[in-house]
């Protein structure tokens, strides 16, 4: 007999090697096991976020379908990046802390948009992800700095992956040729560095 509920994804690991709890004067770290990913619930097309802790899950948010992609942890708090149907019925790009939503900002809230990592540090929440663009028939990779969005150069390409170094924040991605082969990117501060 087959399972009503599935895995469907697990899109993301953040490990952390504390055995216990440790306290700071910032507070208690959290520690474990983190893997985010979505679960059917009862058919292909009603999939919700989920985060897992040491094995135990939860689902992310009551706002119904949507799918988590990336989590990030910063001393006791959990950050987890993805998209999710909100109460208008559209699919918006989020950031969840300790399961509260952020929505987190496109040019028009009738593009749907996933955020594809998340990078909590010291000074904020940095994401990066695409938004579709039903006009131009296109994909768009963005940035968002505590949830103000920024474009990144070339709109031919798509954001994977972002990391914060000081004030320099580096996006990883990747673009197809005519052939429709893939190659690597990089954004600095959202300017191409590199792009084979």
């Amino acid at each position: 007999m087959k399972p009503t509920t599935q895995f469907l994804a697990l899109f993301a690991i953040a490990i952390f090697a504390f055995s216990c709890k440790k306290s700071t004067n910032k507070g208690t770290l959290a520690s474990g096991v983190y893997v985010v990913g979505n679960i059917e619930i009862s058919n292909p097309n009603d999939i919700r976020p989920m985060i897992w802790k040491d094995g135990v899950a939860s689902q992310l948010t009551n706002s119904g379908w949507g799918s988590a992609n990336a989590v990030s942890i910063y001393g006791a708090d959990v950050y987890v990046g993805g998209f999710a149907m909100l109460s208008d019925s559209l699919q918006h790009a989020v950031v969840w802390k300790n399961g509260n939503i952020i929505v987190q900002h496109i040019p028009d809230s009738t593009m749907p948009a996933s955020v594809t990592s998340v990078k909590a540090v010291a000074n904020g929440v940095y994401a990066c992800g695409n938004y579709y663009n039903h006009n131009a028939g296109q994909y768009y990779p963005v940035y968002w700095v505590n949830g103000v969005m920024k474009t990144l150069e070339d709109s031919t390409c798509l954001a994977h992956a972002i990391y914060v170094s000081g004030n320099d924040v580096y996006v990883g991605g990747q673009y197809s040729n005519m052939l429709m082969m893939d190659y690597p990117v990089i954004w600095k501060n959202g300017k191409i560095i590199f792009k084979d």
